[in-house]
């Protein structure tokens, strides 16, 4: 699993740790990455900060009415 992979100059910080100094282990493993990415086509190895692409919609089919929620799905008596 590959972690800790980042662009050159953008760092995700924790609030919690101290602000990193150039590591030149990971400098070679973004040089690999680009490398790899030449290769094999862009985006082939990414980061995982950068999110994903989602090209699926989430079925609605079975999700349940927002009767607490939605003033529109509340259900209506009449008398």
């Amino acid at each position: 699993m590959l972690s800790g992979l980042e662009p050159v100059g953008c760092h995700q910080l924790s609030l919690l740790s101290p602000v990193p100094t150039s590591d030149p282990k990971a400098d070679r493993l973004m040089e690999v990455m680009d490398q790899a990415n030449a290769r094999w086509g862009r985006d082939m190895i990414r980061l995982a900060a950068c999110g994903i692409k989602q090209d699926w919609k989430m079925k609605q089919a079975a999700r349940s009415p927002h009767y607490t929620t939605c003033w529109e799905e509340l259900p209506e008596v009449k008398a």
